[in-house]
């Protein structure tokens, strides 16, 4: 029987709060804008909110991507959360997000430890998950 793992669809999430770089030159008076711009390359970011967590920035994605997509929540057969900054070492965020947007208890929850620049390591443990068990 040959199994196949795919992504139906993708959605995002970011805090409303933006921090600018002419924000961060009031803070440290010795580095301009430009200057910053010139190192980071990025003129804003968004930052989470002093009681926001990475869960709440998923939970926020997860239902925009139901909604967008018509994805029914029963559908779904594994969830993988991949951060850099879990909400609690345990449980894991997953598991909490699992519950928070109702999907089903029979699915696969498991946080992936690991932010950005490494995508390859998260469709590699989706895909050994879902085909390689």
């Amino acid at each position: 029987m040959t199994m196949k793992a795919y992504i139906q669809a993708l959605a995002y999430s970011l805090p409303e709060k933006v921090l600018t770089n002419a924000d961060l030159a009031k803070e440290f008076p010795e580095w301009t804008e430009e200057k910053i711009m010139k190192k980071l390359g990025i003129a804003e970011r968004h930052v989470a909110a002093e009681n926001e967590t990475a869960s709440d920035m998923a939970v926020a994605a997860a239902e925009k991507l139901f909604a967008e997509n018509e994805i029914n929540r029963e559908t779904v057969d594994y969830l993988i959360f991949c951060t850099q900054s879990p909400d609690y070492i345990l449980p894991t965020t997953a598991c909490l997000i699992q519950q928070r947007l109702g999907l089903p208890d029979s699915i696969g929850a498991i946080d992936v430890n690991l932010g950005f620049p490494w995508p390859k390591v998260w469709f590699w443990a989706a895909w050994r998950s879902a085909c390689c068990c």
